[in-house]
């Protein structure tokens, strides 16, 4: 159980860092392929802390992921709560 927390952790992080870092010229085909695997990581059951997860999409501002995230876990309170706060800020 150990192990496998720590590698979906590790895939995780790693498909963000390459999502961040993917060169502008590949944007078409690499970063989607990334993006898409990161859904995948996200959607489906997985045994990353929700925290955690959070806390690295908000650090590097990947928003989309992060509301991605809140829906596939039924956070919606929190969905919530953060796009006031954007609207506030926004406004």
């Amino acid at each position: 159980m150990f192990l496998r927390i720590m590698t979906e952790i590790f895939l995780f992080h790693s498909l963000v860092i390459l999502i961040n870092h993917a060169q502008p010229e590949s944007a078409s085909t690499e970063s989607t392929v990334l993006r898409n695997e990161l859904s995948q990581l996200l959607s489906n059951e997985n045994h990353l802390p929700f925290d955690f997860c959070l806390e690295v999409l908000f650090a590097y501002e990947m928003h989309d992921e992060v509301f991605s995230l809140l829906i596939y876990k039924g956070e919606f309170e929190q969905l919530l709560g953060i796009l006031r706060k954007e609207v506030d800020v926004a406004v």
